[in-house]
């Protein structure tokens, strides 16, 4: 299975540490990994929080504090599992 990028949100704030807090449509998972809009890794989701129906997240920038501003798009890869969950390498 090919993996592709959705949309997670658009970036809300960032701090001055560099961390990136953004507001998102769907909840993500923590740790999962956030690209900016040419695909280039930004850092993982450290933390979700706020509403249920429109939580922020944030995400721990690894990127200079100069390379991602207030109003970039921010993505998630999707289908990277290739069907397999934690479990799928275990024995019944």
């Amino acid at each position: 299975m090919a993996s592709s990028f959705g949309f997670l949100g658009i970036v809300d704030v960032v701090t001055k540490d560099g961390d990136i807090v953004t507001i998102c449509g769907d909840a993500p998972t923590a740790g999962e990994i956030a690209y900016d809009s040419d695909q280039r890794r930004i850092g993982p989701i450290r933390r979700i929080f706020g509403p249920v129906e429109r939580p922020y997240v944030t995400i721990t920038n690894e990127k200079p504090v100069s390379a991602i501003r207030k109003g970039d798009e921010i993505y998630l890869k999707r289908g990277t599992s290739n069907g397999k969950d934690k479990r799928g390498n275990r024995r019944n």
